[in-house]
C-alpha cells in the first residue's frame, strides 16, 4: 500500500529549545486596545512554539518528526536521513517513508502503513493527498512481495541519460 500525506501546519508543531522574543504586531496592539487592555511600552512576546518564518522552524519540525518516528519503532536511514524504514521480526523490509519537509509517502505492507499513519496522527494533524504516479517525466511503480518493498521508476524520456552521462552518478543502497 502507498499513501501520500501532508502534515498540516508542520512548522507550528515544535517546541522551541531557546528563548526567542518578538515585537508585538501592530494589529495585536490595536486588538488589545479595543478590548480595554492596552499594551504599555515596548512589550515583547516570548515564543514557545515554532512558527513560519523562523530560521529554527524547519529544524524544530524535523526533530519532532524524528521523535515521533522513533516512538513508533521506525528507523532513519544512515545514507539518506530523510528516509524512514521498518523491518519485521524476520528482517524483511515492510515499510519505507521518504520525507520532504512536511510531505511524505508512506509505503509498505498495508497493516504497517496504517499503524504508522495512525501513530503519526496521535501527535500531529495530517491529511492524505493523492498518490503521485508520475513526476518530472518519471513513472513510479510500487509493490510489496515476500522479499520486501520495491519501487521502480521508468523514464519517459531517455534524453536525460543522453544529455547527462550516468558515469558521474555514485549509487548507494538506502
Amino acid at each position: 500500500e502507498r499513501k501520500m500525506i501532508d502534515v498540516v501546519a508542520a512548522f507550528l508543531m515544535g517546541l522551541l529549545e531557546e528563548d526567542i522574543y518578538i515585537e508585538l504586531p501592530a494589529y495585536f496592539r490595536e486588538f488589545m486596545a479595543e478590548t480595554g487592555e492596552p499594551i504599555k511600552g515596548d512589550m515583547v512576546a516570548k515564543l514557545e512554539r515554532s512558527q513560519y518564518g523562523l530560521v529554527q522552524a524547519a529544524r524544530v519540525w524535523w526533530k519532532k518528526l524524528c521523535t515521533i518516528m522513533q516512538s513508533l519503532q521506525v528507523q532513519r536511514s544512515k545514507n539518506d536521513p530523510c528516509l524512514f524504514y521498518k523491518h519485521d521480526e524476520s528482517g524483511n523490509l515492510v515499510f519505507v517513508m521518504p520525507t520532504y519537509v512536511d510531505d511524505t509517502q508512506a509505503q509498505g505492507r498495508s497493516d504497517i502503513v496504517e499503524e504508522i499513519i495512525q501513530g503519526i496522527q496521535r501527535h500531529v494533524e495530517i491529511k492524505q493527498i493523492p498518490v503521485i504516479e508520475k513526476f518530472l517525466s518519471v513513472n513510479y511503480h510500487f509493490g510489496v512481495d515476500e522479499k520486501g518493498i520495491f519501487q521502480l521508476t521508468e523514464m519517459q524520456s531517455r534524453k536525460i541519460f543522453q544529455r547527462y552521462p550516468m558515469q558521474f552518478v555514485h549509487w548507494r543502497a538506502t
